[in-house]
């Protein structure tokens, strides 16, 4: 997979059934976020060609061309219509995160539990 320089239409977030049978009732929608990172505030965003995908979410809370701030809402788990999965895909309301060409970093001294949910270096 080839990087892009700069901020482009293909950063967009991609939104999709999580499921095979591509029925949200089966288990909501899968988020792919492309990651990039720039070298200070004001200079342009470059492709680190790290991704965060996450499953099972309704609805999902990002549209085409949005950016995600830090603590911002991805989306929902659960059934937008309420109640839970029940499907051969997914029983429950549970979050899948796959992060793909990325690395995992914990802080100096940290144990399981303490600080950030994740943190990833790209």
């Amino acid at each position: 997979m080839r990087c892009a320089r700069s901020r482009s239409a293909a950063w967009s977030p991609q939104v999709a059934p999580a499921c095979r049978s591509w029925r949200l009732a089966d288990g909501g929608q899968q988020l792919a976020l492309r990651l990039g990172r720039r070298a200070g505030e004001h200079e342009p965003w470059l492709d680190t060609c790290a991704w965060l995908r996450y499953a099972h979410l309704d609805p999902v809370a990002l549209g085409v061309g949005e950016a995600v701030e830090p603590g911002g809402t991805l989306g929902w788990l659960s059934p937008s219509g309420g109640g839970e999965y029940a499907s051969t895909c997914a029983m429950g309301s549970h979050l899948h995160v796959e992060a793909l060409r990325v690395t995992w970093v914990a802080p100096a001294g940290s144990a399981p539990g303490d600080g950030p949910f994740m943190r990833l270096s790209v």
